[in-house]
């Protein structure tokens, strides 16, 4: 209920369904349904998957950029940190270098919503510069790849791949 200018009014209900799904009749019925939705309802669930795989990867980076700005001011000796377990840590009882606890063990990884993440290029000690990207696992994650640097200017790659990204990546806007 919502009160809307004095008065209560209902604005949500849920419902919950009790149906046997031993019935051969209904099921017979929800699969014909089922493959009635077509190739054209099939091909825009694909590509809702990969746009939002493809959000999920640019989160992904955005935290990355945020962990390695926090690095870098935590740790002006050392700089920007090729490691994404630097970055990670959780487990132990305090911060160091190499337990910076900035992202969750999951991006830590490297893999995360079909994307694979990969730091490299930090060059210099301490290092002032990195390079982040995120290329699709397999093609039907995602087509397009992504990138950033310690400009945390976020650009993408409509072939999939790292380096192209790297060389001649298009600001996301």
């Amino acid at each position: 209920m919502k009160e809307q200018t004095g008065i209560w009014r209902l604005n949500e209900i849920t419902v919950a369904i009790h149906m046997a799904l031993d019935n051969p009749e209904f099921l017979k019925e929800m699969t014909k349904n089922m493959a009635n939705l077509g190739a054209a309802n099939m091909t825009s669930l694909g590509a809702a998957h990969s746009s939002a795989n493809e959000s999920a990867a640019v989160s992904a980076l955005r935290t990355l950029n945020t962990a390695e700005i926090t690095y870098a001011t935590t740790y002006p000796n050392r700089g920007y940190t090729c490691s994404l377990w630097d970055l990670d840590g959780f487990g132990s009882s305090e911060t160091s270098e190499h337990h910076a606890m900035l992202i969750d063990s999951g991006l830590a990884t490297g893999k995360k919503a079909g994307y694979v993440f990969t730091l490299s290029g930090c060059a210099g000690s301490p290092a002032s510069s990195f390079k982040v990207t995120a290329v699709p696992a397999e093609p039907a994650i995602g087509a397009r790849s992504f990138c950033s640097d310690q400009s945390a200017v976020i650009r993408y790659a409509m072939d999939g791949k790292a380096a192209t990204c790297l060389t001649s990546g298009k600001p996301l806007n």
